[in-house]
């Protein structure tokens, strides 16, 4: 697309900043400029607004909102940190409401983080199953015993992809009133949003009499509190409604994710019942064995020849045995005396025992740290730089 014609996004630093200064207000529309004209868009912050920097950067809705949310908090900690008057007088305010420190409002509240590069891996894998699925779909005019062993691997994916999306589920569903902070806590951001921007952290200033005193409080109040100081609580206060929305959003594509591995795994199923049984040369030869001492009424002459054909018949079989199983004819069983030991080894008979481990499933709570080359973290890290 010609650049003339692309939106002028900020970057996204300078976009979490601008919220967390209050400089955008999430309840508001966002002008959106264009280099070419005096063209200028108003639209909504979520989800077009934030849609339109997801896309350029590339960015997970929810990582975006999560990292934005937490733009917001380390900022009002920032200057909580840096001036006493602003922290003093949030404290007086939250004293109304709740006990807890006033540092408690910008706390993060969720315990366990949904891993969006989970979700990614499962919708490659449900992807990679579909494809393979209808490739099995387009052979089944040649479909014979063989194809069961790939329906299987089919089946046992869709069922292990089930399970970790299952689990995404419950975390977002966990995640849902994390957002939003603590009844007393909301009722205090409430407070804030609606004081008389910043006379109300000025009022303190008249009760200092040293000129010295007073000069330096104004230079604080100019530096830590902005004359609209209450737009950033009022962005704090609605962020968690927007990333519910979003979170609501992406228990729908995990659910979509969910019925096509269902789909997926009922038609594996269906195909599965349609083939021949599988055979192996083992019940070739176990068949041969079932008749033994069983009388069937027939003639010696009979008898003979059907006894001929059965011994060309299992001569065949033990034949393709030996050929597809080599190491069965040159490492015969041991014998009694190799079990018991013999006199020239000095040594018994030790069997090697294969210890089948299954291997655990490591991603099954889908929510252990990725390793290296796994998709990376859940929380942006936005250049390491503050907000402010």
């Amino acid at each position: 697309m010609d650049e003339r014609f692309e939106a002028q996004l900020p970057s996204l630093n300078d976009f979490v900043r601008q919220v967390a200064n209050g400089d955008i207000q999430v309840s508001r529309q966002v002008p959106v400029s264009y280099p070419l004209g005096d063209r200028v868009d108003h639209v909504p912050f979520y989800p077009d607004y934030c849609e339109k920097i997801s896309r350029r950067d590339q960015v997970p809705m929810l990582s975006l909102l999560r990292t934005i949310q937490q733009g917001v908090n380390e900022n009002l900690l920032h200057r909580m940190n840096r001036s006493p008057v602003f922290k003093r007088n949030m404290e007086e305010v939250m004293g109304k409401w709740s006990k807890d420190d006033v540092s408690e409002l910008c706390a993060d509240r969720i315990t366990r983080p949904y891993e969006y590069p989970y979700y990614l891996r499962e919708y490659q894998g449900e992807h990679d199953i579909r494809t393979k699925l209808q490739g099995i779909e387009g052979s089944l005019s040649d479909a014979d015993e063989s194809f069961h062993g790939p329906l299987e691997d089919i089946i046992e994916g869709c069922q292990k992809g089930r399970r970790h999306l299952q689990t995404q589920h419950e975390v977002l569903r966990e995640n849902y009133d994390q957002y939003e902070p603590t009844q007393n806590h909301a009722r205090v951001w409430r407070d804030l949003t609606m004081k008389p921007l910043s006379s109300y952290y000025r009022k303190m200033m008249k009760d200092q009499d040293n000129p010295l005193h007073l000069q330096h409080t104004e230079k604080q109040v100019r530096k830590y509190i902005p004359p609209e100081i209450n737009l950033i609580f009022e962005n704090g206060l609605n962020l968690p409604n927007i990333l519910m929305h979003e979170n609501n959003r992406q228990m729908g594509h995990v659910g979509q994710l969910q019925d096509l591995l269902s789909q997926s795994e009922h038609s594996a199923h269906t195909i599965k019942q349609s083939l021949p049984p599988s055979t192996s040369l083992w019940d070739d030869l176990s068949k041969y064995f079932t008749k033994v001492n069983e009388p069937d009424g027939s003639s010696d002459e009979d008898s003979s020849d059907e006894d001929k054909e059965t011994h060309d018949a299992l001569e065949d079989t033990l034949q393709a045995l030996t050929e597809a199983h080599p190491e069965v004819a040159d490492n015969p069983l041991p014998t009694e005396t190799h079990k018991d030991g013999d006199e020239e080894g000095g040594g018994g008979y030790e069997e090697d025992e294969e210890e089948d481990e299954d291997e655990e499933e490591d991603e099954e709570d889908n929510n252990a740290p990725l390793g290296d080359g796994e998709g990376g973290t859940y929380y942006m890290q936005v250049g390491g730089q503050s907000f402010f």
